[in-house]
């Protein structure tokens, strides 16, 4: 999560920075400039000492994992949790920087307060998360955490309200990214918790991808709905996206589906 949330400040606040000071064309040069280091990197890597068995057949490879998790009692209850636990919050982020700028922000600012503070933010929360999560369990760190990054979306329909605050970004942007560290560190716990040993690389990147289709569906029609019904309203909406995963998780135990039960103590 560190070396991922790094890329992305990088070549989120820093082309924002530098955009305000060179033409796009430039950022965007040395955007793909910096995407040659992981081919790089990764050619010159040694190879894992134990190399784990490839499947010997398309079927093992993806029916037998596939039919494995669908089989399963409780699927489709984890299912609607891994499908609209982040739902929200990736919504509300295809909209962020669009929003900032309509209000009075600069590139500038959103570059150093959303991408850099938000960033630092989200890696303390992530670093928290993990640590609570173990603490809690992760039946209940699912609950907590879901409701605390639902709810810090609606700083930014105050945000909306009030109009351009320095001190209002600032508080939004930091809860925000806090409360959405600590709910990314107790989902990706959920994703390997419900990822099969043996078949793990293929359950953990459907699950893993599944996460991010509502939240691309509904992202979409996210202009329409603030252009139609304005900021507040919008981020409001997002704040409830996230219900069902909720609702699922105060009602249903995890072990169901889970491959680990004492995760959900």
């Amino acid at each position: 999560m560190l070396g991922y949330r790094l890329a992305i400040l990088l070549a989120g606040g820093g082309a924002l920075i530098l955009s305000d000071q060179v033409s796009w064309q430039v950022v965007y040069r040395l955007m793909a400039g910096l995407m040659l280091l992981g081919p790089v990197v990764t050619f010159f890597s040694p190879e894992p000492e134990i190399v784990p068995k490839a499947p010997s057949t398309l079927n093992a490879a993806l029916i037998e994992p596939l039919k494995e998790f669908v089989s399963r009692k409780g699927v489709l209850f984890s299912l609607v949790i891994v499908l609209t636990y982040k739902v929200g919050d990736s919504v509300a982020g295809h909209m962020l920087t669009p929003f900032l700028m309509d209000i009075g922000f600069s590139r500038t600012e959103i570059g150093g307060v959303q991408k850099v503070f938000g960033l630092i933010a989200t890696i303390v929360g992530a670093l928290l998360g993990g640590g609570f999560t173990a603490r809690l369990g992760l039946r209940r760190a699912l609950l907590i955490f879901g409701v605390l990054q639902a709810m810090a979306n609606l700083l930014y329909a105050w945000l909306a309200h009030v109009g351009q605050s320095h001190l209002l970004l600032v508080t939004a942007i930091g809860v925000d990214n806090l409360m959405n560290g600590l709910g990314t560190a107790a989902f990706v716990a959920l994703l390997m918790s419900l990822s099969d040993h043996r078949y793990t690389a293929f359950q953990y990147a459907l699950l893993s991808s599944a996460m991010s289709v509502v939240g691309r569906l509904f992202g979409a029609s996210g202009g329409y709905i603030a252009e139609g019904f304005g900021w507040p309203v919008f981020f409001i909406l997002t704040t409830l996206l996230a219900t069902p995963a909720i609702l699922v998780l105060w009602a249903r135990p995890l072990a169901e589906a889970a491959r680990d039960p004492e995760a959900t103590t």
